[in-house]
């Protein structure tokens, strides 16, 4: 509790609290301005009675903590590009193909069918309008590729981003929302005019230093998987990690080297340091040191993309900088919670990015739980230490993520420890290394033999990874955490934390009392989840019906062999705890509670005896819907992801107009009954 005697500590948190509020709560936002206007005035009118006063009041420490909560929620609101009258979602008209002036700028991660963009909207129908959207073009391997900056014009009708298709799904909608995107364009290379015009700017020239930089490594001999890695290490570039690649730095517990983050950052700043300190000897030298160096890192940071994880280690690095060479008496968490308060006043929705929440958590893990553990071993000789203190500096930085990490991921690599034991103590040669070979070979002056031994290297890295992934044994998979375990989680590595610090009886009771916190949130959503429902699962040309009950899980389905462990069936089986699953062919009548599920296949024949209370229409049945509704007049229809879409929009118009609901998984997501 010292942290919230630091008032910029407290300011953060405020500011914390109001975006979430307005992130999660449907908030009306004309009383929250009437709210801080009032709080504003309250706040200067105690400001001025108390200025004489040593310690102001304690209205007036809860006036200003309301007054950052406000503005926070007044702050995330107003940062939403879509409520401006410009955007383009504001002229987009229904079922209308029209003109768009597209600026391309981020390069995204193909997929199996598609090349895809990030694109500024330059214009709709010569009209001049703003806002980005999702542009997904279909691969041609005879096509030019995109670059930042590039002025393209494509006639075409913008379509709604696809929402969560099954439970527990990532939700790539709201992830695309976060980012200011809110619609995405289907095309082709050949549909696209290309102007030969871009827009000269600051990314532009990044992205054509970094397409320089990585021809002339390939030129020197740089290729395949080692390159790739580089990009990502170096350049914030990881569009070319193979999955393989990908998963095995997952399964170590390594994938933060291949994302510049703060690991990365904190090792070029101790770099830059050691390379700048000859300033130190001129007059006002500190002065000039600093100020190159705040420069260096954020050109870096703009060569590499300004990716949200580059601009928050940066902005967080860039105190640090500024605290340590100014020799400023300054509180670590001070530092921290300076970087996230700009960083959320200009970037709100950072908030809701999980390498927001994991980078800052492990740096105060790093701080707060490494420098107790540490004192736990002293070894006398130089070795056996620096290995204990990086043993440690990992096993903080793990504790302190290990709630968010099992929480979005439900996974733990539990050989963590051997990979950043291993990596770490050489990952400043090999960013250095890799810096020197970037830099001189941009310039054309490298020799081949050196860019071989730095691919040996590359590759010796990715070896180890892939030995340390391939105990596939010690990657602990398929945890589930709900949120309540999560807040207990957290809870229980504090309290444990202080008991190691200190051990007092007042710390071992609540130790003591966070077990306790933790089995009660552990039961409560154990109970949350012995619930009964029926889910209609969506899947491309395939049936998928499951009746749950409590944590079994009963699956009808029209495939011969049913995969359970398929990410669809995963991913509901971790969210609801789900202990058993049996499988079953998928007949044409079922009962859910009180319910009659009437199922129609492709043989189109419904002769039943009964009103049935959900009618299910699957492998594209060719059956007269109005005849259906007539003889049975079911109150729900639904279609599943098996069947044609020609089908599903004619049983849409024939429902709408009988005034009967009608649910397509292919464009709602799954259905589901619940009691």
């Amino acid at each position: 509790m010292k942290l919230l005697k630091f008032p910029i500590v407290l300011f953060s948190l405020c500011l914390i609290v109001g975006i979430a509020l307005n992130q999660w709560l449907d908030l009306v936002i004309d009383w929250v301005i009437y709210a801080f206007l009032g709080l504003l005035v309250v706040f200067f009118i105690l400001y001025y009675l108390g200025k004489y006063q040593m310690n102001k009041t304690i209205w007036f420490g809860l006036t200003t903590m309301l007054l950052m909560i406000s503005g926070g929620v007044l702050i995330h609101h107003f940062h939403q590009p879509i409520l401006h009258h410009s955007h383009y979602t504001h002229y987009v008209k229904n079922q209308t193909s029209a003109k768009f002036l597209l600026e391309i700028s981020d390069v995204l991660k193909p997929n199996i069918y598609n090349d895809r963009y990030y694109a500024k909207v330059i214009s709709y129908d010569d009209e001049p309008v703003h806002g980005k959207l999702l542009l997904n073009i279909s691969q041609d391997s005879l096509a030019k590729a995109l670059h930042v900056g590039e002025i393209i014009a494509v006639t075409t009708k913008p379509e709604n981003l696809p929402g969560v298709k099954n439970p527990h799904q990532f939700d790539y909608k709201a992830y695309l929302e976060r980012q200011y995107v809110y619609s995405q364009i289907n095309t082709k290379y050949s549909e696209i005019l290309q102007t030969n015009q871009h827009v000269i700017s600051i990314s532009y020239y990044a992205a054509k230093f970094r397409n320089h930089t990585v021809k002339q490594l390939e030129f020197y001999g740089l290729a395949g998987d080692e390159l790739a890695v580089v990009k990502a290490m170096l350049l914030g570039q990881r569009q070319d990690l193979s999955e393989d690649i990908q998963n095995n730095f997952v399964s170590a517990g390594a994938i933060h080297i291949l994302a510049i983050s703060g690991l990365h950052i904190g090792i070029i700043l101790y770099l830059l340091n050691w390379l700048l300190k000859p300033f130190e000897y001129l007059k006002n030298g500190i002065y000039i040191k600093t100020i190159i160096l705040i420069l260096l890192l954020w050109g870096y940071a703009v060569v590499a993309g300004l990716s949200p994880s580059v601009v928050r280690a940066v902005t967080m690095f860039t105190a640090v900088a500024i605290a340590i060479n100014l020799k400023r008496a300054n509180n670590i968490y001070n530092t921290l919670a300076v970087s996230a308060f700009i960083l959320l006043l200009f970037k709100p929705n950072f908030l809701f990015e999980v390498g927001f929440q994991m980078s800052y958590t492990a740096v105060i893990g790093i701080v707060s739980i490494q420098p107790v553990l540490v004192k736990l071993l002293t070894p006398k000789f130089w070795l056996p230490r620096k290995i204990w203190e990086i043993f440690t500096v990992t096993i903080a930085a793990q504790a302190s993520v290990l709630p968010i990490s099992i929480y979005y991921f439900h996974q733990f690599p539990s050989l963590f420890f051997l990979s950043n034991l291993v990596i770490i103590p050489f990952l400043g040669v090999i960013l250095g290394f890799g810096f020197f070979i970037m830099i001189f070979a941009s310039l054309g002056v490298m020799y081949s033999w050196i860019v071989n031994l730095y691919s040996y290297i590359i590759s010796g890295l990715n070896l180890f990874i892939e030995w340390i992934a391939g105990y596939e044994s010690f990657l602990i998979k398929d945890i589930p955490v709900s949120i309540l375990e999560l807040v207990a989680l957290f809870i229980l590595i504090s309290t444990l934390v202080g008991l190691i610090e200190k051990q007092t009886a007042r710390r071992l009771v609540w130790t003591l009392t966070s077990i306790v916190i933790f089995q009660l949130a552990h039961v409560i959503t154990l109970k949350s989840t012995e619930n009964t429902a029926m889910i209609v699962f969506h899947k491309t040309a395939e049936s998928m019906i499951g009746i749950k009950t409590g944590r079994h899980l009963q699956l009808y389905s029209n495939t011969d062999s049913l995969d359970t462990n398929q990410n669809l069936l995963r991913n509901y089986k971790v969210g609801n705890r789900i202990k058993s699953i049996e499988t079953a062919p998928l007949g044409n009548v079922l009962q859910y509670e009180n319910k009659l599920i009437l199922v129609v296949d492709s043989l189109g024949i419904y002769n039943v005896n009964f009103k049935p209370d959900v009618v299910i229409l699957r492998d594209s049945p060719k059956i007269n819907l109005t005849r259906l509704i007539n003889e049975l007049g079911p109150p729900q229809i639904v279609a599943d992801g098996s069947n044609y879409a020609s089908y599903v929009e004619r049983w849409q118009a024939t429902c709408d107009q009988k005034e009967i609901p009608f649910h397509s998984t292919r464009q709602m997501g799954f259905y589901i009954i619940d009691k």
